[in-house]
């Protein structure tokens, strides 16, 4: 990155892509504030970055309900919004009616609540850097998970609409919009020819990285396809 040391709020750093992204941000010497779910989530989390856990600080909260009193943003630098979730509903005929509203909860709700503190604080700050994690679906519907696509797609405008409020303070607010992510989960149903053509967490991170650094200056409210071969 630039050099400096950032500390980045991040969610789903758990996960299969926060490993990664995560591990990149802290070997170029950075801190992570990460929102975990308990105890025993923030001990897992630890466990994944051996010699490097006392450079994450832990929040604990769930991020489908939470409104994230008492998170300290005072340090803040960067947002890197990881989590989400898919479930999957080829019809709309197929879909629980509950669905729309569990699929904004996981992938829309938490970063709308989250940028009503990190937002503020970046401006006040005088600058910084919020990278989120759309989807494909949101840009390209392809007649299938339609409560998923929507749910990213209102991800993606949330994100486009902290970049315009922020811009004067210097705040840049960037989306990646993966095909799909080459991860354990993935791979269980992908066939070798699919995943092939997979987008990898190394490609997203290094991605990420980029976007946190004053290297990426001038990139806000941008739209970042990275479909893979897809």
């Amino acid at each position: 990155m630039d050099g400096k040391e950032h500390t980045i709020l991040i969610t789903g750093l758990s996960g299969a892509l926060g490993k990664v992204v995560g591990g990149r941000l802290l070997n170029e010497g950075h801190r992570l504030l990460a929102i975990v779910r308990n105890e025993s989530s923030e001990n897992r989390t630890k466990a994944d970055f051996p010699g490097m856990e006392n450079r994450i600080s832990f929040f604990r909260a769930d991020l489908t309900t939470d409104t994230f009193e008492g998170l300290s943003t005072e340090d803040l630098s960067g947002f890197v919004h990881l989590a989400g979730g898919f479930d999957a509903a080829p019809t709309f005929a197929e879909a629980p009616a509950d669905q729309l509203e569990k699929q904004f909860l996981l992938n829309t709700r938490s970063a709308f609540q989250l940028l009503r503190l990190v937002l503020p604080a970046l401006k006040k700050r005088g600058g910084g850097s919020i990278v989120t994690i759309s989807a494909k679906a949101a840009l390209q519907p392809d007649g299938s998970n339609a409560a998923y696509a929507a749910s990213k797609a209102a991800l993606l405008n949330l994100t486009l609409q902290a970049a315009r409020e922020g811009r004067k303070e210097n705040v840049r607010a960037n989306v990646i919009v993966p095909g799909v992510i080459d991860t354990p989960a993935n791979r269980s149903w992908g066939s070798a020819d699919q995943i092939a053509k997979w987008t990898t967490p190394e490609d997203i991170a290094s991605c990420i990285c980029w976007l946190m650094s004053d290297a990426s200056a001038g990139v806000n409210g941008t739209v970042i396809p990275m479909y893979g071969q897809l």
